[in-house]
């Protein structure tokens, strides 16, 4: 590492020369905002369409009359719980773009795309809990 000081005084604390480091930091911090407000934006969206979709599916279901599966009646009771997705990605981005020095951005960068490719899956399983019931009434036909 290269120290320097003014004019190698004891009494001048020491300057190092961290122009690669801070470039390198400055890649993975805009790297990580990045991925952060993507998952925040494709999250969102997701949530939103899901919990919206939600409202015609529990009408369609009430139509039907038919006995709702109890996976189901759990994903109706709790749509709203999607938008904790979406508010998560961006309460890690905010704390990573405020304290680098807690939350390291590489890492945080990983714990997002975590959370997209996460979510698709959540998101799939909520979407085939909802036409369970439709299913079963194909089946019954």
């Amino acid at each position: 590492m290269n120290v320097q000081s003014e004019n190698n005084s004891p009494y001048a604390p020491p300057r190092a020369a961290l122009r690669d480091v801070d470039a390198a930091q400055a890649r993975a911090r805009r790297r990580m905002l990045g991925w952060g407000m993507s998952a925040v934006v494709l999250l969102g969206m997701a949530a939103g369409i899901t919990y919206w979709s939600i409202g015609a599916f529990r009408q369609v279901f009430e139509s039907f009359g038919a006995e709702l599966p109890i996976l189901t009646i759990g994903v109706l009771k709790l749509r709203a719980a999607w938008f904790a997705l979406p508010l998560a990605a961006l309460l890690l981005t905010v704390a990573s773009a405020r304290r680098p020095e807690v939350f390291a951005p590489a890492r945080v960068t990983v714990w997002l795309i975590g959370l997209l490719i996460g979510s698709i899956f959540l998101f799939s399983f909520g979407w085939f809990v909802l036409y369970l019931p439709i299913f079963h009434l194909g089946a019954a036909v």
